[in-house]
């Protein structure tokens, strides 16, 4: 689902990760997150991964009441 020329166009609008990034499309990432729904502990996973697009995953994929402050920080 990865795509260079995305991850060409998100440094164009000022999108420099500093972590993994493999260019996959937010209208990919939502479809993903439909089909997984809310799940704390995947979401937490995901972002201990690094990768951008995982980090944008888990950001949709959390629920909500289980984020911790720490979490948030």
């Amino acid at each position: 689902m990865g795509n260079k020329k995305a991850i060409e166009g998100m440094a164009r609008f000022g999108i420099r990760p500093k972590t993994k990034v493999y260019g996959v499309s937010m209208a990919d990432l939502r479809i993903m997150a439909k089909k997984i729904e809310k799940n704390h502990a995947l979401a937490l996973r995901l972002w201990k991964s690094g990768v951008h697009e995982a980090r944008i995953l888990a950001s949709i994929v959390e629920e909500p009441k289980r984020v911790t402050e720490r979490q948030m920080d």
